[in-house]
């Protein structure tokens, strides 16, 4: 699980936070953030999973297909970007997430369109 606080300043955003009320077996960050004192949820890659799960997703397979094929479109850009945002799989997936659901990319310090 992915504690580092480049995903806690990537999960600390409403379109994430929001889902935080359906899982009971959360984590959490507690603590300073920017200067602020902040408790931040840190969903796991399955509760990632979920959150992008339609009837075409629902298969696991399907769902890695989708994946790889962004990865694999997202990944030409990286190459001329090391340092592109992502160093876990939960920060891949979160930034698969926020892509597909929202429209945005991580560009080192939010989330931007």
């Amino acid at each position: 699980m992915d504690q580092s606080i480049e995903y806690v300043k990537m999960c600390n955003c409403p379109e994430i936070q929001r889902h935080n009320q359906k899982y009971s077996d959360d984590e959490y960050y507690e603590g300073y953030l920017s200067r602020k004192d902040v408790k931040v949820w840190l969903p796991r890659q399955d509760q990632l999973q979920e959150m992008i799960k339609t009837p075409e997703l629902e298969d696991p397979f399907c769902m890695c297909v989708a994946f790889y094929k962004w990865w694999s479109e997202a990944k030409a850009n990286w190459d001329n970007d090391p340092d592109n945002g992502y160093s876990t799989m939960e920060q891949l997936w979160l930034g698969y997430v926020m892509q597909q659901l929202h429209g945005k990319k991580w560009n080192g310090e939010e989330w931007v369109k």
